[in-house]
């Protein structure tokens, strides 16, 4: 498990304790409760490759362009407006909600787990 300073600084240990919104007993249980956040991606391991079954190229690069750009353009960040441009992306994509949201969770985290967000 890679623990670079990336993933260990104040700022960004109390952004996973936010996102986790109450998950955790003790401080202690972050790590074990959302590991994806503590570590880099592994895009090219057999799960995070098994995510992505029936997933075209196109599409998941178009998910991804599209997102971002929505995402930067999104000045209020709040959990609904963030849902509906998630939303509205999944739609514009044409892609069901679910394989959109593998997408976006291969591309974060390449592990095949539900975000607490």
């Amino acid at each position: 498990m890679c623990l670079c300073s990336t993933f260990t600084s104040a700022e960004y240990i109390e952004k996973a304790i936010i996102a986790l919104q109450g998950r955790l007993v003790t401080l202690m249980d972050l790590p074990t409760t959302a590991p994806y956040l503590f570590v880099q991606p592994a895009w090219d391991d057999a799960e995070a490759r098994a995510m992505l079954d029936g997933i075209s190229t196109t599409d998941y690069q178009n998910v991804m362009r599209g997102t971002v750009t929505r995402l930067r353009s999104t000045s209020q960040w709040d959990v609904q407006t963030i849902t509906d441009a998630l939303h509205t992306e999944s739609k514009i994509a044409g892609i069901k909600p679910a394989r959109f949201m593998t997408v976006l969770r291969h591309a974060m985290s390449g592990v095949k787990v539900r975000f607490p967000w």
